[in-house]
């Protein structure tokens, strides 16, 4: 059974083989982070070594050639995408609006890190920050 941990919920499991989100973990891997973006869920983990990014039913192996755009369609809502070389592979719109309801799931140590759409920008484009990512879930040194 393989664990990802909501980036906004630190109560928050999404179990990867069941489909299903849980309330807690009992000592099982967490191999990646989710954020739901309306009801479908953003998925950023690791398999055998190699990082993945879904989004629904979408799954895209996260490689050199891929990259990530930010943009904003209006004040209340940015859109993501993921190109593979030139290749639109993954997009979706999401809210801006920050919800400060839920328990965080770590201390942010960058600005950036607070919004999903940027934290995954950041590892997707930036290969030390990917590698860090990697390394950090796999536990073998970058």
């Amino acid at each position: 059974m393989r664990l990802t941990r909501n980036f906004e919920d630190a109560t928050a499991y999404l179990d990867l083989d069941l489909h299903t989100i849980c309330r807690y973990n009992t000592d099982r891997q967490v191999v990646g982070w989710y954020k739901l973006i309306g009801s479908t869920p953003t998925i950023l983990f690791v398999e055998a070594d190699a990082l993945f990014l879904t989004f629904g039913n979408l799954s895209q192996r996260i490689n050199d050639f891929c990259s990530v755009t930010l943009s904003e369609k209006n004040n209340l809502l940015g859109r993501f995408q993921l190109f593979q070389g030139h290749d639109l592979v993954i997009e979706y719109c999401y809210s801006k609006a920050e919800d400060y309801s839920r328990i965080s799931p770590f201390e942010y140590l960058e600005e950036e890190d607070s919004d999903w759409g940027m934290f995954v920008q950041r590892i997707i484009n930036q290969k030390p920050a990917r590698q860090a990512f990697l390394s950090n879930l796999t536990g073998i040194p970058a």
